[in-house]
């Protein structure tokens, strides 16, 4: 993040200490497009500072602003609160574009694993009929989709990791059953 203004832990909501933004924008004139990260974490850990960020921190250098938002976690809310977090945050943002030196109408978002579902569920509320009409959406940037919750045993038995190898929750007490709320 050289070369880049940084507001750390900005709140847009006040319903958990997680609601927070850290947003970094590039040095130059604005406004800025907006790039905003969602952690991912299994829905249960991680945070708006993780490790992760770094791969969204490089988009810096090419003009970008980026937001990394913080969303409550399963053991505060379960689905859709983290989705209405994102949709939350966002709206924080446009509403506050010309604070931050941001383009409004160019915000995308990108995360991996977990947030991915966020992103893409944020991206659908914020894009199809006008739901929000506050904000919207024009890339999303998905690494290691969480899209198709039908099919996570079978992909992690593919790749070794079984409740034998990896201590993996019962059915009811998954990651995926923490964040929907059920099995």
């Amino acid at each position: 993040q050289a070369n880049a203004r940084e507001c750390l832990a900005v709140p847009y909501s006040d319903l958990s200490s997680r609601q927070k933004i850290n947003i970094y924008t590039p040095e130059g004139e604005g406004p800025h497009p907006l790039l905003v990260w969602i952690h991912g974490g299994a829905w249960f850990m991680g945070d708006r500072s993780d490790f992760a960020l770094s791969l969204a921190l490089p988009f810096l250098k090419f003009g970008f602003a980026i937001a990394s938002i913080g969303y409550r976690l399963a053991d505060e809310t379960v689905f859709p609160g983290q989705v209405e977090d994102a949709a939350a945050a966002i709206n924080f943002l446009k509403k506050y574009a010309n604070k931050y030196d941001l383009d409004d109408h160019r915000f995308a978002v990108m995360s991996g694993s977990a947030g991915t579902n966020i992103a893409a569920l944020a991206a659908l509320k914020a894009n199809v009929g006008n739901v929000i009409p506050e904000y919207d959406i024009r890339a999303v940037i998905l690494r290691c989709p969480i899209l198709d919750f039908s099919s996570i045993r079978r992909q992690f038995e593919e790749i070794g990791l079984t409740r034998e190898r990896f201590d993996y929750p019962d059915e009811d007490t998954s990651i995926e059953a923490l964040y929907l709320g059920g099995s």
